[in-house]
């Protein structure tokens, strides 16, 4: 299998030393790095990984082991799990072809401030072809949560230099941008002459236990994406073909006192009792449900609808 390997993924190579040299790098600036698109057998989810032990595709380093780990700690990464002495299938190979210019240019260093920066008194800008002047002493911006209209002031990138720190509200203005210093925002020139934005005094909302229609409406969709994406993994990390094909499955989430808070628009034939197996756990093991627990149940009594259904209940627990 390595021999096979090695091969499609030194023809791959030299097409990509081929393309790249039509644009005109040369041939010791090109770099080619193998990909393996690698799954479980039995499991329709594959993941490109490349080899965490070699860049370039060499006969004598070309190792499975290299890509197998790598796979295994993206798919633990992505899924929450890995499958121990499972196959591993090489699905698809990619090798990406990369040419380098090395082309470097120092960037000229900014001279160090040995004042403060000046505000600009009077600004010129057009608008639709139209020539206005303003006071940006007296400009006044708006700003949201809260904090209204404010004295802003105005200055010109070109006339900072490395330490100059603006405090916000404040504006910087260049030929062809702006850029808003928002309150409780601090600016600061660095050498090389980029702007790097502090926050100082960063505040959060409490959110109450009353209704609001906007943040119930950003928590239900929140709720339900964490339903869908149960709902992707197991796809996709499914062996049978009830799951990964016919969808024969439902996922949702349910409160502290084992109540329906949202599910995700899977096949619907057990969401409503699936509340039921939820809150006969909790009465049943209280206490006894500890971090990382995983129960799994289908018992008529216990909230089971139908006995080929099995359900997983996971706690999570808010630290």
């Amino acid at each position: 299998v390595a021999e096979i390997v090695y091969e499609r993924l030194k023809a791959l190579s030299e097409k990509c030393k081929e393309k790249l040299v039509a644009q005109g790098f040369l041939l010791e600036n090109i770099a080619c790095f193998p990909y393996l698109n690698l799954r479980y057998k039995g499991t329709d989810g594959s993941l490109m990984c490349p080899s965490s032990e070699v860049a370039e595709p060499k006969e004598e380093d070309i190792k499975f082991e290299g890509f197998k780990e790598v796979f295994l700690k993206r798919y633990e990464l992505e899924f929450g799990f890995t499958v121990p002495d499972a196959e591993i299938l090489i699905e698809n190979i990619r090798v990406r072809g990369v040419g380098k210019t090395h082309v470097a240019k120092e960037v000229q260093k900014l001279p160090f401030a040995t004042d403060d920066p000046k505000e600009e008194g009077v600004i010129i800008f057009y608008l639709f072809k139209i020539k206005f002047k303003c006071n940006s002493k007296k400009l006044i911006i708006y700003f949201l949560l809260k904090i209204g209209f404010v004295s802003t002031r105005i200055y010109e990138l070109a006339k900072l230099t490395n330490g100059h720190v603006i405090q916000g509200p404040a504006i910087i203005i260049d030929g062809l941008s702006t850029l808003v210093i928002e309150p409780e925002c601090e600016a600061t020139i660095t050498p090389s002459g980029d702007i790097i934005i502090n926050i100082l005094n960063t505040t959060y909302a409490i959110i109450s236990k009353e209704l609001e229609p906007i943040q119930l409406s950003i928590f239900s969709h929140r709720f339900m994406s964490i339903a869908e994406q149960m709902g992707s993994v197991l796809e996709r990390t499914a062996i049978s073909t009830n799951i990964k094909e016919r969808l024969d499955f439902s996922c949702a989430l349910f409160g502290s006192d084992g109540g329906l808070v949202s599910n995700a628009p899977h096949i619907p034939v057990h969401l409503g009792s699936m509340q039921e197996a939820v809150q006969f756990q909790l009465k049943h093991l209280g206490s006894n449900l500890k971090e990382g627990d995983v129960i799994l149940t289908n018992h008529p009594k216990a909230g089971g609808s139908h006995l080929p259904d099995l359900t997983v209940i996971t706690p999570v627990f808010y630290k």
